[in-house]
């Protein structure tokens, strides 16, 4: 039987990980996994936990037995228990009840102080334990202000009947509507969640609506001006070809993690920017070969549409 918590492996000298994955992401798991095990310090500890409700044992131990080494723990914890009788919408095909398990993370790790939580469809390009060490003291959680959010509200874009400054002004309840994060990257405050009971909180918001973005807009509307804003290099949105997220003045090569969020993954757009950068960890996964066999069926599918 699973553990009800999970206690830290290391008692100092250790940055506390957390990721969320569906089974079939566990592919994409690897690659985010592997660029952040390049670029770690052998003389620090890494205590990284994988929130997952997969069931396929044998895949779960190709990922531990992978990257698992002296300094490097890899857990999988099955979140499940803790959404019993709440509803998870699912906003977008794209997304699954595993981007929700991020608000579950102090009550599946109290003895933590905080934990780097991620998205999987990302790379790091630096070590992790540079954001672990950000001083979090006071904020609910820290992440970085969304760019994709800046462009839709400054465009006036439209989502069914009202536009996205309504939604963030009626039911996001924002106090300032540039003031949006993406939680795709974030470190969450362990003491500060239980201080102030936010994973029930954040619950009862899940439950009671229908948000576009399923928990990210559920913690930007309970934290609102309690998360520390982050340099934007801890989570760059790759922006589309000649789309222009971020000011001329930022150097994109610059990027401390590299993210991918939305339908344009680098594993399905060759000429996205920086796929260059994923596919060169890619190489080193034990997935590689379906990786290579998705690209091609993928390449082929193209030339019959562009030769029909």
């Amino acid at each position: 039987m699973q553990d009800k918590t999970i206690e830290p492996i290391w008692k100092e000298n250790y940055s506390a990980i957390a990721m969320s994955s569906s089974e079939e992401y566990l592919p994409y798991l690897c690659v985010c996994l592997q660029s952040l095990v390049d670029n770690t310090d052998k003389k620090h500890n890494y205590d990284i936990v994988i929130f997952s409700s997969c069931e396929n044992e044998e895949k779960k131990k190709i990922v531990t037995s992978k990257y698992s080494k002296k300094n490097i723990s890899i857990r999988f914890y099955n979140p499940k228990r803790h959404f019993e009788n709440i509803k998870l919408y699912i906003s977008k095909p794209r997304f699954n009840e595993a981007c929700y398990y991020r608000i579950i993370t102090p009550e599946a790790m109290p003895s933590y102080k905080k934990v780097v939580f991620t998205d999987t469809d990302l790379i790091f390009n630096t070590d992790v334990q540079e954001l672990y060490k950000i001083n979090v003291n006071g904020h609910a959680i820290a992440a970085c202000i969304d760019p994709t959010w800046l462009l839709l509200i400054s465009r006036e874009q439209k989502i069914n009947s009202t536009t996205y400054k309504e939604y963030g002004k009626k039911v996001l309840n924002l106090k300032d509507i540039s003031l949006y994060y993406n939680t795709g990257v974030a470190i969450i405050n362990i003491q500060e969640f239980k201080k102030n009971d936010y994973c029930q909180k954040l619950k009862k918001l899940i439950s009671e609506n229908e948000y576009l973005s399923q928990e990210q807009c559920a913690m930007n509307s309970l934290f609102n001006t309690n998360i520390k804003k982050l340099d934007w290099r801890w989570n760059l949105t790759v922006p589309m070809p000649k789309q222009r997220l971020y000011p001329e003045d930022y150097n994109l090569k610059t990027a401390k993690i590299y993210h991918w969020p939305g339908n344009c993954k680098p594993w399905n757009y060759k000429k996205r920017g920086f796929s260059n950068k994923w596919w060169k960890h890619a190489k080193k996964t034990p997935f590689y070969d379906s990786f290579k066999i998705y690209k091609s069926n993928l390449i082929k599918k193209l030339t019959v549409i562009l030769t029909a």
